[in-house]
Protein backbone atom coordinates (compact mmCIF):
# COMPACT_ATOMS: atom_id res chain seq x y z
CA UNK A 1 0.00 0.00 0.00
CA UNK A 2 1.10 3.33 -1.02
CA UNK A 3 1.88 6.05 1.88
CA UNK A 4 -0.85 8.76 1.58
CA UNK A 5 1.27 12.19 -0.14
CA UNK A 6 -0.20 14.99 1.82
CA UNK A 7 -0.37 18.39 -0.77
CA UNK A 8 -0.80 22.05 0.04
CA UNK A 9 -3.47 23.48 -1.93
CA UNK A 10 -2.38 25.54 -4.69
CA UNK A 11 -2.88 29.59 -4.43
CA UNK A 12 -6.46 30.36 -5.50
CA UNK A 13 -5.97 31.26 -9.59
CA UNK A 14 -5.36 34.49 -10.30
CA UNK A 15 -3.10 35.72 -7.33
CA UNK A 16 0.38 37.71 -7.69
CA UNK A 17 2.23 36.43 -4.50
CA UNK A 18 5.41 38.38 -3.34
CA UNK A 19 8.80 38.19 -5.63
CA UNK A 20 11.62 40.03 -4.68
CA UNK A 21 12.84 40.74 -8.18
CA UNK A 22 10.46 43.71 -8.24
CA UNK A 23 11.74 45.12 -5.03
CA UNK A 24 14.91 47.54 -5.87
CA UNK A 25 17.90 46.29 -4.40
CA UNK A 26 18.72 48.29 -1.58
CA UNK A 27 22.17 49.94 -2.60
CA UNK A 28 19.68 51.62 -5.87
CA UNK A 29 17.40 53.37 -3.25
CA UNK A 30 18.44 56.04 -2.03
CA UNK A 31 16.41 59.19 -0.51
CA UNK A 32 13.70 61.26 -2.41
CA UNK A 33 13.49 64.72 -2.43
CA UNK A 34 10.62 66.60 -0.21
CA UNK A 35 9.42 69.21 -2.82
CA UNK A 36 7.36 71.31 -0.44
CA UNK A 37 4.69 69.96 2.62
CA UNK A 38 5.40 66.45 0.62
CA UNK A 39 6.69 63.95 3.06
CA UNK A 40 3.52 61.67 2.64
CA UNK A 41 3.91 61.91 -1.01
CA UNK A 42 7.70 60.69 -0.76
CA UNK A 43 6.93 58.32 2.41
CA UNK A 44 4.06 56.88 0.56
CA UNK A 45 6.63 55.80 -2.49
CA UNK A 46 8.82 54.43 -0.31
CA UNK A 47 6.30 52.05 0.86
CA UNK A 48 4.66 51.32 -2.40
CA UNK A 49 8.14 50.38 -3.28
CA UNK A 50 7.85 47.47 -1.18
CA UNK A 51 4.89 46.41 -3.13
CA UNK A 52 6.13 43.70 -5.63
CA UNK A 53 3.08 43.03 -7.08
CA UNK A 54 2.22 47.12 -8.10
CA UNK A 55 5.41 46.85 -9.60
CA UNK A 56 5.08 44.04 -11.14
CA UNK A 57 1.43 45.11 -13.13
CA UNK A 58 2.96 48.48 -13.90
CA UNK A 59 6.09 47.10 -15.70
CA UNK A 60 4.61 43.64 -17.48
CA UNK A 61 1.31 45.59 -18.61
CA UNK A 62 2.51 48.83 -19.49
CA UNK A 63 0.68 49.00 -21.99
CA UNK A 64 -2.93 49.19 -20.15
CA UNK A 65 -1.48 52.83 -18.99
CA UNK A 66 -1.12 54.09 -22.37
CA UNK A 67 -3.70 57.15 -21.91
CA UNK A 68 -2.82 57.59 -18.37
CA UNK A 69 -0.06 60.34 -17.88
CA UNK A 70 0.25 59.81 -14.01
CA UNK A 71 0.63 56.01 -14.97
CA UNK A 72 3.12 56.60 -17.38
CA UNK A 73 4.94 58.96 -15.32
CA UNK A 74 4.80 56.24 -12.25
CA UNK A 75 6.46 53.16 -14.81
CA UNK A 76 8.99 56.18 -15.50
CA UNK A 77 9.75 57.02 -11.60
CA UNK A 78 10.17 52.99 -11.40
CA UNK A 79 12.28 52.70 -14.22
CA UNK A 80 14.32 55.57 -12.81
CA UNK A 81 14.52 53.93 -9.16
CA UNK A 82 15.50 50.74 -10.33
CA UNK A 83 18.23 51.77 -12.71
CA UNK A 84 19.62 53.49 -10.16
CA UNK A 85 18.82 56.76 -11.15
CA UNK A 86 18.04 59.75 -9.34
CA UNK A 87 14.21 60.18 -9.04
CA UNK A 88 14.88 64.04 -8.35
CA UNK A 89 13.02 64.76 -11.85
CA UNK A 90 10.84 61.63 -12.28
CA UNK A 91 9.33 62.75 -8.82
CA UNK A 92 8.98 65.90 -9.87
CA UNK A 93 7.38 65.05 -12.58
CA UNK A 94 5.32 62.71 -10.57
CA UNK A 95 3.43 64.58 -8.20
CA UNK A 96 2.75 67.09 -10.73
CA UNK A 97 1.30 64.62 -13.23
CA UNK A 98 -0.87 63.10 -9.86
CA UNK A 99 -2.15 66.41 -9.04
CA UNK A 100 -3.43 66.60 -12.79
CA UNK A 101 -5.04 63.98 -12.48
CA UNK A 102 -6.87 64.24 -9.71
CA UNK A 103 -7.63 67.85 -10.88
CA UNK A 104 -9.43 66.11 -13.97
CA UNK A 105 -11.54 63.15 -12.14
CA UNK A 106 -12.33 64.96 -8.63
CA UNK A 107 -11.63 68.69 -9.21
CA UNK A 108 -9.28 68.61 -6.38
CA UNK A 109 -4.98 69.63 -6.59
CA UNK A 110 -2.89 69.22 -3.97
CA UNK A 111 -0.30 71.49 -4.91
CA UNK A 112 1.14 71.86 -1.25
CA UNK A 113 0.42 70.99 1.96
CA UNK A 114 0.27 68.39 4.26
CA UNK A 115 -2.04 65.63 3.53
CA UNK A 116 -3.14 62.49 5.47
CA UNK A 117 -0.99 59.58 4.03
CA UNK A 118 -4.13 56.50 4.11
CA UNK A 119 -5.99 59.69 2.46
CA UNK A 120 -3.33 59.84 -0.23
CA UNK A 121 -2.83 56.44 -0.55
CA UNK A 122 -6.48 56.10 -1.39
CA UNK A 123 -6.26 58.75 -4.38
CA UNK A 124 -2.57 57.43 -5.81
CA UNK A 125 -4.79 54.10 -6.17
CA UNK A 126 -7.52 55.35 -7.43
CA UNK A 127 -5.53 57.75 -9.85
CA UNK A 128 -3.51 54.85 -11.41
CA UNK A 129 -7.33 54.09 -12.92
CA UNK A 130 -6.64 50.35 -13.69
CA UNK A 131 -8.66 47.10 -12.73
CA UNK A 132 -5.37 45.24 -12.26
CA UNK A 133 -4.04 47.46 -9.60
CA UNK A 134 -7.56 48.17 -8.08
CA UNK A 135 -7.87 44.09 -7.19
CA UNK A 136 -4.81 44.08 -5.57
CA UNK A 137 -5.46 46.15 -2.54
CA UNK A 138 -9.14 45.07 -2.28
CA UNK A 139 -10.64 43.50 1.00
CA UNK A 140 -14.27 43.20 0.68
CA UNK A 141 -16.33 42.49 4.03
CA UNK A 142 -20.04 41.53 4.52
CA UNK A 143 -22.08 44.86 5.95
CA UNK A 144 -25.27 43.28 8.08
CA UNK A 145 -27.95 44.66 11.20
CA UNK A 146 -29.40 41.50 13.31
CA UNK A 147 -32.46 42.68 14.65
CA UNK A 148 -32.45 42.72 18.35
CA UNK A 149 -36.28 41.56 18.58
CA UNK A 150 -36.62 39.07 15.88
CA UNK A 151 -33.37 38.58 15.19
CA UNK A 152 -33.84 39.09 11.22
CA UNK A 153 -30.46 39.82 9.88
CA UNK A 154 -30.33 42.71 6.48
CA UNK A 155 -27.27 42.33 4.43
CA UNK A 156 -26.22 45.98 3.05
CA UNK A 157 -23.77 46.26 0.00
CA UNK A 158 -20.77 44.53 0.37
CA UNK A 159 -17.98 47.20 1.62
CA UNK A 160 -14.96 46.93 -0.42
CA UNK A 161 -11.80 49.37 0.27
CA UNK A 162 -8.05 49.64 0.02
CA UNK A 163 -6.95 50.31 3.33
CA UNK A 164 -8.72 49.18 6.86
CA UNK A 165 -9.04 51.27 9.70
CA UNK A 166 -7.52 49.28 13.06
CA UNK A 167 -8.44 50.63 16.75
CA UNK A 168 -5.70 51.58 18.45
CA UNK A 169 -6.32 48.86 21.62
CA UNK A 170 -5.80 45.45 19.75
CA UNK A 171 -2.96 44.24 21.69
CA UNK A 172 -2.08 40.71 20.86
CA UNK A 173 -2.48 38.38 17.61
CA UNK A 174 -5.97 37.03 18.73
CA UNK A 175 -7.07 40.50 19.18
CA UNK A 176 -5.85 41.33 15.75
CA UNK A 177 -6.91 38.30 14.22
CA UNK A 178 -10.99 38.36 15.57
CA UNK A 179 -11.25 41.94 14.25
CA UNK A 180 -9.28 41.54 11.10
CA UNK A 181 -12.05 38.36 10.46
CA UNK A 182 -15.05 40.40 12.12
CA UNK A 183 -15.60 43.23 13.89
CA UNK A 184 -18.83 46.05 14.24
CA UNK A 185 -19.37 49.12 13.17
CA UNK A 186 -20.75 52.31 14.99
CA UNK A 187 -23.84 52.33 15.70
CA UNK A 188 -27.20 54.06 14.21
CA UNK A 189 -31.04 53.89 14.13
CA UNK A 190 -32.89 51.27 12.63
CA UNK A 191 -35.87 49.77 12.02
CA UNK A 192 -36.61 45.98 11.50
CA UNK A 193 -38.62 45.42 7.84
CA UNK A 194 -39.49 42.40 9.34
CA UNK A 195 -40.83 43.14 12.38
CA UNK A 196 -40.84 46.79 12.23
CA UNK A 197 -38.97 47.48 15.68
CA UNK A 198 -37.03 50.33 15.85
CA UNK A 199 -34.37 50.68 17.59
CA UNK A 200 -31.32 53.36 18.30
CA UNK A 201 -27.30 52.67 18.14
CA UNK A 202 -27.99 49.22 16.73
CA UNK A 203 -24.23 48.43 15.17
CA UNK A 204 -23.30 46.75 12.03
CA UNK A 205 -21.31 43.94 11.53
CA UNK A 206 -18.47 43.48 9.07
CA UNK A 207 -17.55 40.06 8.34
CA UNK A 208 -14.76 39.37 5.98
CA UNK A 209 -15.18 37.64 2.86
CA UNK A 210 -12.39 38.60 0.36
CA UNK A 211 -9.05 39.23 0.26
CA UNK A 212 -6.20 40.25 -2.18
CA UNK A 213 -2.76 40.39 -2.88
CA UNK A 214 -1.85 43.17 -0.24
CA UNK A 215 -3.58 44.14 3.34
CA UNK A 216 -3.10 48.05 4.09
CA UNK A 217 -4.02 48.93 7.45
CA UNK A 218 -4.38 52.19 9.03
CA UNK A 219 -3.31 52.47 12.37
CA UNK A 220 -5.82 54.55 14.24
CA UNK A 221 -4.13 57.39 15.82
CA UNK A 222 -6.19 60.13 16.28
CA UNK A 223 -7.18 59.48 19.60
CA UNK A 224 -3.95 58.92 21.37
CA UNK A 225 -0.42 58.53 19.99
CA UNK A 226 1.04 54.60 21.86
CA UNK A 227 2.60 52.00 20.67
CA UNK A 228 0.19 49.85 19.07
CA UNK A 229 0.49 46.31 18.29
CA UNK A 230 0.50 44.56 14.70
CA UNK A 231 1.71 41.31 13.78
CA UNK A 232 4.77 40.75 11.39
CA UNK A 233 2.63 38.03 9.83
CA UNK A 234 -0.96 37.18 8.53
CA UNK A 235 -2.62 34.08 7.77
CA UNK A 236 -5.95 33.30 6.34
CA UNK A 237 -8.13 30.26 5.12
CA UNK A 238 -9.11 30.61 1.53
CA UNK A 239 -11.73 28.70 0.43
CA UNK A 240 -10.14 26.27 -1.64
CA UNK A 241 -8.31 24.52 1.30
CA UNK A 242 -5.00 26.86 1.03
CA UNK A 243 -3.98 29.15 3.35
CA UNK A 244 -3.19 32.78 2.21
CA UNK A 245 -0.02 33.96 4.26
CA UNK A 246 1.19 37.35 4.31
CA UNK A 247 4.03 39.42 5.49
CA UNK A 248 5.00 42.73 6.28
CA UNK A 249 6.70 44.94 3.80
CA UNK A 250 6.49 48.27 4.59
CA UNK A 251 5.14 50.94 7.14
CA UNK A 252 4.64 54.64 7.60
CA UNK A 253 5.53 56.78 10.61
CA UNK A 254 4.04 59.83 11.62
CA UNK A 255 5.21 62.16 13.98
CA UNK A 256 3.13 65.57 15.00
CA UNK A 257 -0.57 65.86 15.15
CA UNK A 258 -3.53 64.74 12.98
CA UNK A 259 -6.85 66.25 12.88
CA UNK A 260 -9.46 63.42 12.60
CA UNK A 261 -12.51 65.40 11.30
CA UNK A 262 -10.81 67.16 8.12
CA UNK A 263 -7.85 63.95 7.72
CA UNK A 264 -5.13 67.28 7.45
CA UNK A 265 -2.20 66.59 9.21
CA UNK A 266 0.34 68.67 10.60
CA UNK A 267 4.33 67.14 11.66
CA UNK A 268 5.87 64.22 9.34
CA UNK A 269 5.70 61.32 7.84
CA UNK A 270 8.62 58.68 7.02
CA UNK A 271 8.85 55.47 5.69
CA UNK A 272 10.30 51.88 6.37
CA UNK A 273 10.51 48.94 4.06
CA UNK A 274 11.52 45.42 3.90
CA UNK A 275 14.62 45.27 1.02
CA UNK A 276 16.36 42.40 -0.60
CA UNK A 277 18.02 41.24 2.97
CA UNK A 278 16.62 43.27 5.45
CA UNK A 279 14.64 46.69 6.30
CA UNK A 280 15.80 50.09 5.52
CA UNK A 281 14.21 53.31 6.76
CA UNK A 282 13.61 56.03 4.29
CA UNK A 283 12.96 59.78 5.46
CA UNK A 284 12.89 62.34 2.79
CA UNK A 285 16.68 62.86 1.22
CA UNK A 286 18.40 61.85 4.13
CA UNK A 287 20.81 58.92 3.82
CA UNK A 288 18.65 55.39 4.20
CA UNK A 289 19.76 53.45 7.35
CA UNK A 290 19.14 50.05 8.77
CA UNK A 291 15.50 49.54 10.55
CA UNK A 292 12.94 47.19 11.42
CA UNK A 293 9.59 46.61 11.13
CA UNK A 294 8.40 46.71 14.55
CA UNK A 295 5.80 48.31 16.41
CA UNK A 296 6.48 52.24 17.44
CA UNK A 297 4.24 54.98 18.81
CA UNK A 298 4.89 56.94 15.62
CA UNK A 299 3.50 53.94 13.15
CA UNK A 300 0.54 54.75 11.45
CA UNK A 301 0.21 52.50 8.13
CA UNK A 302 1.27 49.39 7.88
CA UNK A 303 1.37 46.82 4.79
CA UNK A 304 1.51 43.02 4.14
CA UNK A 305 1.96 41.53 1.32
CA UNK A 306 1.03 38.05 0.40
CA UNK A 307 3.97 34.94 -0.06
CA UNK A 308 3.68 32.17 -2.10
Amino acid sequence: MQPTTLTTPPLPAGLIPYDISFVPPDLQRGGMDNTGVTCWWVSLLQALLGVSSLTEIMFTHEDEFAENGFAKAYIAFLSDVFSGKSTSSSNIKLFAAFNLRLAAKSNIKLVDGQQCVSEGFDMFIDMLDNRRVEKLFWSSYEDSITCRKCANKKLFKRDRAFYLAIPYDLRDDRMFGIFMRIHEGEGEPYTCEKCNQRELGVKHTHKLKQLSEVIVLMLNKFPTKTNMYFPQSLSFLATNGSTLKYKLVAKIEHSGSMNPTTFSSGGHYWAHSLGEESWICYNDNQMPVPSNGNPTANTFMVMYHLVA
